[in-house]
């Protein structure tokens, strides 16, 4: 059985896509891209991998840091936390309501198409 994301913040996310582009990273290596692309402090990213690593999200050992959850695991975790929140868990009105405030390209259109083509129960 796979094991459920647990909730991860903005940041955190940020973190994480750091962490994927690298992974492993060694600690000195992350701390120092962090400062470059977000200017975190070495004590931020410290206490954000700590955290991580204490709910699952990271396995921090030998000054090496590596996700647990790929890049898709968590994106599909956020995903279905914001349709779930905002939208009632209906996929179906995030596309209402943003096909009505933005016109969608063909090539988007006939992607959802075949996606739904595809998937459909």
């Amino acid at each position: 059985m796979e094991r459920q994301v647990p909730e991860i913040f903005d940041s955190e996310y940020q973190l994480l896509s750091l962490i994927w582009n690298e992974s492993p990273v060694r600690m000195r290596d992350l701390v120092r891209e962090a400062n470059e692309v977000y200017g975190w402090q070495r004590t931020t990213v410290y206490t954000m991998v700590k955290r991580l690593s204490e709910r699952g999200v990271l396995d921090f050992s030998d000054s090496m840091v590596k996700a647990v959850f790929s890049r898709e695991q968590v994106q599909l975790a956020k995903a279905k936390e914001f349709v779930d929140f905002i939208f009632g868990g209906s996929l179906a009105d995030v596309v209402e309501v943003y096909a009505s405030k933005k016109k969608l390209k063909k090539d988007d259109a006939a992607r959802i198409r075949d996606i739904m083509k595809n998937y459909s129960k």
